[in-house]
């Protein structure tokens, strides 16, 4: 089974392919794709986050 691509990989993806983009509304929604990658790698980070400080919380009692 293939790795598949991490939210930030989608996200870089996304914002060269707003860079290469001649219409604006193309490069716009580009753009929009970025930030909502951007965002859900921002919300699993603190997912993980948590989900740790949980494990190490749990493991100590």
């Amino acid at each position: 089974m293939a790795q598949q691509p991490s939210y930030r990989d989608q996200a870089e993806t996304a914002r060269l392919a707003a860079e290469r983009a001649t219409l604006a509304n193309v490069r716009d929604n580009h753009l929009r794709a970025a930030a909502a990658w951007t965002e859900l790698a921002d919300r699993k980070d603190l997912t993980d986050k948590l989900r740790a400080e949980r494990e190490r919380i749990t493991q100590e009692s």
